[in-house]
């Protein structure tokens, strides 16, 4: 094997990049690279994706696979909160997410927000339903959301919901996020709760009906909150709901520590293979998006560099580092762009 021919080749290749990128004197300080416009489209096409892509990823809790992470998402929050306080976490509970489910599900069907349906039907009768028995429970509201932690910094920045996140005497968690709501808005429904021993569930022969007083207050927009001071928790005998508002937002959400019993229909929701698929693609090219973003940034600002030190003529000099800096601000762009900053622009309401 002939190493010297192979090392000619390597040196070659070498030379002709190193000429394509780099100004210098023996491309008479042209950077082919820099000075052709398809590296400025490429640019611009890469910062165009970028953001296609975040505005696509914010319909995806539209779809069932996507909701179940932001259900994950969403209830770890809720134990980074609760551990913070000194609280143990919460334990996603099977019966409590379905019961949240059918709560999401009756909401959208019947076209109503609130933690009592039009018919009556409270917030607990979903827990039955489920087959949890619990001494206690609550529940949070969202409607309109795009993004898990806009909603859930909603939540915290209410008393009454940061009630129910902090509340020492809950042990489980259930969370639904289902589509559908008054055309497609997204509504999220999350349940807490602690079982009755079992054994007075055994003694336990009936329940009481317990009347729950809703008071509905106009919805306003929410703006980018921040975490709210630590409030009172509801006790184990006093059933509670509480509206309230401040400038930015309006509080959906109730407690109570005991249970009623009503008879409904119930319904599964199976993730769709297609989802998991697309959600994959979806997370690794927007990795590869951000590599190949570092990748020209580094190869930009190694010619840029080169450009400043160079000692040339000054004219065009000032036009590859204005074509090199346009570069790096469009590059710059597509790196710091992503959704909270989309979500941001966009002109939404979110009720809780």
């Amino acid at each position: 094997m002939d190493y010297s021919n192979q090392e000619d080749l390597v040196d070659q290749t070498f030379d002709k990049a190193k000429s394509l990128i780099l100004p210098s004197e023996n491309n008479n300080y042209k950077s082919k690279i820099l000075q052709s416009n398809v590296l400025l489209y490429c640019v611009t096409a890469i910062l165009v994706i970028k953001i296609f892509t975040i505005l696509i990823s914010i319909d995806l809790p539209s779809n069932i696979f996507f909701a179940d992470i932001t259900k994950s998402t969403l209830e770890s929050f809720v134990n980074q909160t609760r551990e913070s306080v000194g609280l143990k976490p919460l334990v996603t509970n099977d019966k409590l997410t379905q019961a949240a489910q059918l709560k999401a599900q009756n909401m959208v069907q019947n076209n109503y927000f609130d933690h009592v349906s039009p018919t009556g039907i409270k917030p607990w009768f979903w827990f039955s339903q489920a087959g949890y028995k619990f001494n206690y429970a609550g529940e949070n509201l969202a409607v309109g959301f795009y993004d898990s932690l806009e909603v859930y910094n909603a939540w915290l920045n209410s008393p009454s919901h940061k009630a129910n996140i902090i509340n020492p005497h809950y042990t489980d968690v259930g969370t639904a996020v289902v589509s559908g709501f008054e055309g497609n808005a997204i509504i999220v429904v999350q349940e807490f709760g602690s079982q009755l021993p079992a054994k007075i569930i055994a003694k336990k022969t009936s329940t009481k009906p317990v009347a729950v007083s809703v008071k509905q207050k106009p919805i306003a927009k929410v703006a980018p909150v921040q975490p709210a001071k630590p409030s009172t928790v509801a006790t184990k005998t006093t059933p509670a709901e509480s509206t309230t508002k401040n400038n930015d937002e309006q509080v959906l959400s109730q407690s109570v520590s005991s249970q009623e019993s009503i008879v409904a229909p119930t319904n599964t929701i199976t993730n769709n293979l297609h989802s998991k698929i697309m959600n994959s693609v979806l997370y690794n090219y927007n990795t590869w998006l951000q590599d190949i973003i570092y990748g020209i940034s580094s190869i930009v600002i190694g010619i840029l560099l080169v450009l400043i030190f160079s000692n040339f003529n000054i004219h065009f000099k000032k036009q590859l580092v204005v074509r090199a800096v346009l570069i790096m601000v469009l590059l710059s762009a597509a790196t710091l762009l992503n959704k909270e900053v989309i979500i941001s622009l966009i002109p939404h309401q979110i009720v809780i």
